[in-house]
């Protein structure tokens, strides 16, 4: 699917992308593995556009820039609006452990952003959106649930390659199918898959990396935000 493609150090740069099926998905990498050299807009650890023209970056980059300085160890980011993403996004809730596939790929529920910003709100959009995403992410271990869900906008998986981020997106739509066809009439109801038997599942499946590595900072730095807006000067 992705032809390589050799830039910068991935150290010091970010790939955004996206695809050619209209709005399904968007990617953007640290990697240099990209779809389409026409496609790409190459910028900088500080949001400084490298190589691509300005005049056609999509400010949903902002939102994947933002998770990236928050957790170094994510090296890709999918954002997905397909069907049962979208369903399950319009819903409001997070996505409970209620399936043994569930718990093969991701530890616990999965969360959704609930608080949608103002877009009458000076800030640009998908800043407001990150913000809301790191929020919800606090305290959470984004390795082992490498997921998030945006009310009534779809959902934000993430991966150490593009790879990793593109399989998680697949499954995550297998599994939001599932648990929805279970009921939400229903949820009341549900019975959660043990701590234990989700946790020894999850482990026995994947790898991981220390949990203290993946709580994010409690403050978000000012200095990325503002890297954000000064590209829009």
């Amino acid at each position: 699917m992705y032809e390589s493609h050799s830039y910068f150090s991935p150290d010091e740069v970010y790939i955004s992308l996206r695809s050619g099926d209209g709005n399904y998905f968007a990617v953007s990498s640290k990697s240099r593995y990209v779809k389409d050299v026409s496609e790409i807009i190459i910028l900088n650890s500080e949001c400084k556009i490298v190589e691509g023209s300005k005049s056609d970056f999509d400010t949903l980059f902002f939102s994947h820039y933002l998770i990236y300085k928050a957790y170094p160890f994510i090296h890709c980011i999918v954002k997905s609006d397909s069907k049962w993403l979208s369903v399950w996004a319009g819903t409001g809730l997070a996505l409970p452990p209620v399936t043994q596939l569930h718990t093969r790929h991701f530890f616990g529920e999965i969360a959704c952003v609930k608080k949608i910003p103002d877009v009458s709100d000076t800030e640009v959009f998908s800043i407001k959106i990150a913000k809301e995403i790191l929020s919800t992410l606090k305290q959470k271990f984004v390795y082992q649930t490498p997921a998030i869900f945006i009310h009534t906008i779809g959902a934000f998986a993430w991966g150490k390659n593009s790879k990793c981020a593109l399989d998680t997106l697949i499954n995550l739509e297998e599994i939001a199918e599932r648990t929805y066809l279970l009921g939400l009439t229903k949820r009341e109801t549900f019975t959660y898959i043990s701590y234990e038997y989700s946790l020894a599942n999850y482990m026995s499946s994947t790898e991981s990396i220390s949990p203290d590595s993946q709580i994010q900072r409690l403050d978000l730095n000012e200095q990325w935000i503002k890297n954000c807006h000064d590209m829009l000067k």
